[in-house]
């Protein structure tokens, strides 16, 4: 799956993606660039 583009197009999709990726341990598939935009304060547009 293409978190980068699923991000872009569903937001809501992408972040229960990102959850059942660390609930599931698998830290290397996730999206870390969007993940840390989606996190810090100021940065989402």
């Amino acid at each position: 799956m293409q978190t980068a583009t699923l991000y872009d197009q569903d937001f809501y999709a992408w972040t229960q993606h990102q959850v059942k990726l660390l609930r599931s341990g698998q830290l290397a598939e996730l999206d870390i660039e969007n993940l840390v935009s989606a996190l810090e304060p100021g940065t989402m547009t």
